[in-house]
């Protein structure tokens, strides 16, 4: 997933999925979007990463199995 907005701080990326971390004003979020995704993504066997340039936007690439093979593997999709 790609947007266009003001990108992320560097020394926040570090931080941005962790539970209730965010830059919003008060009452504005809850910190919770991309801990909870994070969550969800990896008890599929996924990764997220994310890429940002400030003043251009960012990038987040979901990387998800898309079944078991035989011998027990997972193959791997890239979605973003």
């Amino acid at each position: 997933m790609e947007d266009s907005g003001c990108g992320i701080e560097p020394e926040h990326l570090d931080k941005i999925f962790k539970p209730f971390f965010t830059t919003k004003q008060e009452l504005s979020g809850t910190g919770l979007g991309l801990a909870v995704s994070l969550g969800i993504i990896e008890k599929h066997g996924g990764t997220i990463a994310v890429d940002s340039t400030l003043a251009r936007g960012s990038v987040f690439t979901v990387t998800l199995p898309i079944m078991p093979q035989m011998n027990g593997s997972l193959e791997q999709s890239t979605i973003g």
